[in-house]
């Protein structure tokens, strides 16, 4: 049985590496699919790309973790137009490509993870109109986490892995894990400051 505070839900391995390193998870036995990691207070699901893997992975970890109120983190990688690698962001705004619905996340920005408004797409993008920044995951967790807690209780952290000039091919799962190292303290701050 799981009573973590935090949810953590990640698309790829690549994604939760660092974190399951810095945290010293361990995996849940017995082994779940997809794979879930525990310690310090969180329950880590690595759910593999998309929104339907992430939306199934998020009611894996509600039926696992007996918290009575937890929070839920969806973390990992993101393209911006402009946005240097490795910027860190934390999210206010998500939106749905597909479906236009918003979901506006009352998280305070701070300076070192400035906020950013995020569009989920179903297929990575050669170009990122406007100022948002882009993924594949976070309007399935926002829909499949917000059944089980209010706004307040959501938050989205991504990493700029690709942009205008650093196309999304080039990515690889080295780059990735590498690219969350760096920023590894910042993280931790932010998974681990009070949730209101």
């Amino acid at each position: 049985m799981i009573s973590a505070r935090r949810n953590i839900v990640i698309a790829l391995p690549a994604e939760a590496k660092p974190l399951i390193r810095a945290f010293e998870l361990e995996r849940l036995q017995p082994v779940t699919r997809p794979p879930v990691y525990t310690g310090r207070d969180l329950a880590l699901v690595v759910s593999g790309a998309g929104e339907k893997a992430v939306h199934e992975s998020v009611n894996l970890l509600h039926n696992l973790n007996h918290h009575p109120n937890p929070c839920w983190y969806n973390f990992g990688i993101a393209g911006h137009a402009d946005l240097p690698l490795g910027t860190l962001l934390t999210i206010n705004q998500v939106t749905d490509q597909k479906t236009k619905k918003s979901w506006i996340l009352p998280i305070k920005p701070v300076a070192t993870a400035p906020g950013c408004n995020l569009m989920t797409v179903k297929t990575a993008l050669d170009d990122y109109p406007g100022s948002a920044a882009y993924d594949m995951e976070a309007a399935g967790f926002t829909a499949a986490a917000n059944q089980f807690a209010e706004l307040e209780q959501i938050r989205i952290i991504k990493i700029i892995s690709d942009n205008q000039t650093n196309s999304h091919r080039r990515i690889s799962g080295k780059m990735v894990s590498a690219l969350i190292q760096a920023k590894i303290d910042i993280i931790e701050q932010l998974l681990f400051s009070p949730v209101e």
